[in-house]
């Protein structure tokens, strides 16, 4: 990943920023004087590059004690997954013109493209999008409607410094009229979205209606929440259903985790949708997904049933899931190797006698998910590798090495033809990549 960072960030920022974050590449964190040492740069042309690369999110900042009569320092260190999220932005500026429309997406649009803009800057570039009467007025409500939902936050300091950061925390009057997109948040705006789409699918008419209302007071960013009372009411003007049908809709919700309630000190009851728990859904989809494709549907059908009924012994796995004795264990012989399940051995004597020991089976959601997540990634990685290859005719260490050569006069390792040539390969490449991005979207955080 840090190979195809650095290649895109040479092929934006040019050859200066790529010789620095290149000498940032292996290492923990490096000093300004020490960065302009390395890259055979001027302190202030270090320090102008350092902070474009800050402003647009792909290296970042820590303070560090140095020696006692020198006192801390700023250390700055890469951001290999910042320097490839560019493949997110179509994704994310359509979510967000669709729900605050196309002016603030388009300010969202300025605001990644710059990396870092006050409000008064914002105004002038959108100028000519606007009509000049409210145009201020319009900049200033985009903007607030982007920090109220999370997808700004304050950026750095004051522009005409040339050191990239300062000790005030971002909050401070000094860097609030900064602002900078929050990449992390739209994808988890995203994914909370498409959750809830995903859910939909599956539920009652009943139950559909009952979440629209909810999502809607949530998305009107009203501060006042909306009670159990409130919610039958609305659903009950809105769609002329019985409260008793609407009541029974909510516990069923409630039960499933769906729908979280809170009692208040005046005694009612407030209810919101649990995100977390749709993300968890759209987490186990994946994971039964992959286990489907790499072990058949009988191995997924065994994996659900140790998700939902830890704690099984294999007799009981069989019958439970219906499958023979000993297809299962075979099967959960697979798994296990590619640790998906888990087994206890629980010993009724001390000498621990396979006749006299039981084997519990069972499936730890957490290292699960957290496996497919590295695997997507892992994946990610390689299908990026061979487009690199199919795009410029030679790997991407290739191309990092070749200094100010053209790929055209690499000659690819055996002297045949260079695969960009072939396009078809390369549009099956983008459509897998794009696929996998939205597989990986149910990962992000």
């Amino acid at each position: 990943m840090r190979a195809f960072s650095l290649a895109a960030i040479r092929e934006i920022f040019g050859e200066d920023a790529y010789m620095v974050c290149t000498h940032l590449r292996n290492a923990s964190g490096r000093t300004l004087p020490h960065l302009s040492l390395l890259s055979k740069l001027s302190h202030d042309r270090c320090a102008r590059i350092l902070y474009t690369l800050l402003r647009h999110g792909r290296i970042a900042y820590k303070w560090r004690r140095s020696a006692p009569q020198h006192g801390e320092e700023i250390v700055y260190y890469l951001l290999p997954k910042n320097a490839l999220r560019t493949s997110e932005m179509t994704r994310n500026v359509k979510f967000i013109r669709s729900k605050l429309g196309h002016f603030t997406a388009r300010i969202f649009c300025c605001l990644v493209l710059h990396g870092h803009l006050t409000s008064v800057q914002v105004e002038n570039i959108m100028r000519k999008y606007a009509s000049s009467v409210g145009h201020r007025e319009s900049v200033i409500k985009a903007i607030s409607q982007l920090k109220a939902t999370g997808m700004i936050e304050p950026g750095l300091c004051n522009e005409d410094e040339t050191e990239a950061a300062r000790r005030e925390p971002p909050s401070s009057s000094k860097s609030a009229n900064f602002w900078k997109p929050s990449i992390s948040n739209v994808n988890k705006a995203v994914r909370d979205e498409r959750a809830f789409n995903s859910l939909l699918e599956t539920l009652s008419e009943i139950s559909r209606h009952v979440l629209h209302v909810l999502r809607e007071k949530e998305n009107s960013q009203t501060s006042e929440p909306l009670s159990k009372s409130e919610l039958v009411r609305t659903v009950r003007q809105r769609h002329k259903i019985s409260e008793e049908s609407i009541l029974q809709t909510i516990s069923f919700l409630v039960h499933r985790s769906v729908l979280l309630e809170h009692v208040l000190l005046d005694g009612r009851v407030i209810l919101h949708v649990n995100k977390n728990h749709l993300t968890h859904i759209a987490q186990i989809q994946v994971a039964e997904t992959t286990i489907k494709e790499r072990f058949g549907v009988v191995a997924c059908r065994i994996f659900r049933l140790l998700v939902n009924t830890p704690q099984l012994e294999q007799k009981q796995v069989s019958e439970m899931a219906m499958v023979p004795l000993k297809d299962c264990r075979e099967i959960l012989g697979k798994l296990l190797k590619h640790e998906y399940v888990r087994m206890q051995e629980v010993a009724r004597t001390a000498d621990h006698a396979p006749s006299r020991t039981s084997y519990l089976w069972k499936v730890d959601i957490p290292s699960v998910l957290s496996k497919i997540a590295l695997e997507i990634e892992i994946a990610a990685d390689n299908l990026n590798m061979r487009f690199s290859y199919e795009e410029l005719g030679m790997l991407p260490w290739q191309y990092l090495l070749s200094g100010n050569k053209h790929a055209s006069d690499i000659i690819p390792f055996g002297g045949s033809t260079p695969a960009h040539q072939n396009g078809r390969s390369k549009a099956l490449l983008e459509l897998e990549i794009f696929r996998l991005g939205e597989t990986q979207l149910a990962f992000c955080s």
